[in-house]
């Protein structure tokens, strides 16, 4: 399912947000620890940029996404933690 969120769209799964579209990047919901991995990758910062960090949100840069293989691999890891979650 899509809705907007963050002021542009967003993919949810079973009502958790997996991962959206944002005017610098996606966004894309990880369990903490994995996020917190992924932003010792190229490309990969926190969420929301300039304020305090949402736990378990990553923005990943346009730049980092560019290729189909690397925007599906962050999408199957925003939709593969969402799977993790209750329903809403």
């Amino acid at each position: 399912m899509e809705r907007k969120i963050f002021g542009s769209l967003g993919f949810f799964l079973s009502g958790n947000m997996a991962v959206a579209a944002h005017g610098q990047g996606l966004v894309v919901r990880l369990d903490p620890a994995d996020a917190s991995k992924a932003l010792d990758e190229t490309g990969v910062s926190t969420f929301p940029p300039g304020h305090s960090p949402m736990k378990g949100w990553v923005l990943v840069a346009f730049d980092a996404v560019a290729e189909d293989d690397e925007l599906s691999e962050w999408i199957d890891a925003g939709l593969d933690f969402a799977a993790t979650l209750p329903p809403k």
